[in-house]
């Protein structure tokens, strides 16, 4: 039966002509390093499927090993590997690095192959370098987790006693209506393990409750054992300037990022929203970076923390060994307040320069001009001619015929106004390259459009955050449909 499966699905892939590779690494109970392979492609009504093909023992997990396993895999199913046109990996280095990674050596085989990583998890994995290489942010979030373990991870009394807190406070400072400490959700919740991007609601738990957790350290450390010393630890920390302003930057911070991560995991989202969405991010990240902006940041975490914590102050100051002494003396800042204006800055900085090393790659400057060509032609636009350029590629490789696209992309107004006839509210202007699937689906275009169905569907087979959504799923997806009689 799962060789019927199997057939099946190759039947279609095949029919299809183009597809998309999505590939990972997975152990199973006996310790073996199996390789989950999945395919990847789009129909002629552009309903997207993604059909695990297997699970493959591998002896080694280098790039140059995986690559041979993949090809001989593709050969046995009887997909050319010339016909890819997308590949989805994670960001290990064996699979996706620059040099001998397998997207690498795809590339240099089947140059229109092009890999493209999960947006979402390339968010995910810009916060986790920023807050790896600044301690402002990294100790604030390890606080938070912390605290999470102490409070609320195994003593239910604790959580009710934190509530209690939070509920005195808020009778003290003049009832449930005062803002101060807010008693709504959670008391206390755990980061996120994995997804970085959906940590903005612990870090204001403990923000907008920092008086009762406070409180409540103060408390615990009188315990005896770990609990009590790690209480301690906590509640010191907690009484520095630093660590409140560490959660308050990283809330700013994190705000932000997580609003860009549910628009980036929206369904049919299309590489030139992404681009859109990535740059007014980062935009609006460079309007943070400024004096004003540091300025009430900094004026905020005094006037609430006043009474909370310790007066900011500089860090002290280390001599390095003499032998690594140049003869210039360190800068020397002048006011708390300088030294965290320059950590802030540092933080904005780092993270700006991962968003773009993440998000302007090679193969989204090829994705968002093959939507930018056909968004321009069916909104009567003219055309850049390096965006056409673009296209060269495929036309050599002859997956498009130059003048036929030439035509239909010259038909596309003609077909949006087709489709507007049948419509109550006309479609003044396309913005979307969902919209134009819509239309192209609305009824039988596959011949009178044929070079803007492949070029759609070269694109689709690329673009696409679901390739890391589908990694998921491809072990248990794979062992149920094949069982261990497909594995090899």
């Amino acid at each position: 039966m799962s060789h019927q499966i199997l057939r099946d699905s190759l039947e279609e892939i095949s029919a299809a002509r183009y597809f998309g590779i999505i590939v990972d690494e997975t152990k199973d109970e006996a310790g073996k390093e199996q390789l989950c392979i999945c395919i990847r492609w789009v129909d002629k009504n552009f309903g997207v499927h993604e059909d695990p093909v297997g699970l493959y023992n591998v002896s080694a997990t280098t790039g140059e090993n995986i690559y041979q396993v993949l090809q001989d895999v593709l050969i046995r199913l009887g997909l050319p590997m010339s016909r890819c046109r997308g590949q989805g990996y994670d960001g290990a280095s064996n699979m996706s690095g620059k040099h001998s990674g397998v997207a690498k050596r795809i590339c240099d085989n089947i140059g229109l192959a092009l890999y493209v990583h999960c947006f979402a998890h390339s968010l995910n994995l810009a916060l986790h370098d920023t807050t790896k290489m600044v301690d402002l942010v990294g100790d604030a979030l390890i606080t938070v987790q912390l605290l999470y373990n102490l409070i609320a991870r195994n003593s239910v009394q604790h959580v009710e006693r934190l509530k209690t807190i939070v509920s005195n406070l808020q009778s003290a400072l003049g009832g449930p209506n005062n803002k101060a400490v807010e008693c709504s959700g959670k008391v206390i919740k755990p980061l996120c393990p994995t997804r970085w991007t959906v940590r903005e609601k612990a870090i204001a738990a403990v923000v907008s409750k920092y008086e009762a957790i406070l409180h409540m350290t103060d408390e615990l450390k009188s315990l005896r054992g770990d609990a009590g010393t790690e209480a301690l630890g906590l509640h010191c920390t907690m009484l520095r300037f630093e660590t409140y302003l560490g959660l308050k930057i990283s809330l700013e911070i994190f705000s932000v990022t997580e609003n860009l991560s549910r628009q980036l995991q929206t369904k049919g989202i299309d590489a030139h929203t992404v681009r859109v969405v990535v740059q007014t991010c980062e935009n609006y990240l460079k309007n943070l970076r400024s004096n004003k902006h540091f300025d009430r940041l900094y004026s905020e975490a005094l006037s609430s923390s006043q009474d909370l914590t310790e007066p900011p102050r500089l860090p002290r100051t280390r001599k390095p060994p003499q032998r690594f002494r140049s003869g210039q003396s360190d800068h020397q800042f002048d006011s708390p307040g300088d030294y965290y204006r320059a950590q802030y800055f540092h933080i904005l900085d780092i993270l700006l320069s991962e968003l773009e090393k993440r998000f302007n790659k090679t193969s989204m400057d090829a994705l968002c001009a093959m939507e930018t060509i056909i968004l321009s032609s069916i909104n009567s636009s003219p055309l850049d001619d390096d965006l056409v350029t673009t296209l060269q590629p495929y036309i050599v490789e002859g997956d498009l015929d130059a003048d036929k696209l030439s035509l239909q992309l010259k038909m596309l107004p003609a077909l949006l106004n087709t489709f507007n006839q049948s419509r109550n509210i006309p479609v003044t202007r396309v913005t979307m390259i969902d919209t134009i699937i819509d239309i192209l689906a609305s009824t039988d275009t596959t011949i009178m459009f044929s070079e803007i169905h492949t070029l759609l569907q070269c694109g689709v087979d690329s673009s696409s955050c679901s390739f890391e959504k589908a990694q998921a799923g491809i072990w248990l997806l794979t062992w149920a449909l094949f069982g261990f009689t497909f594995l090899k």
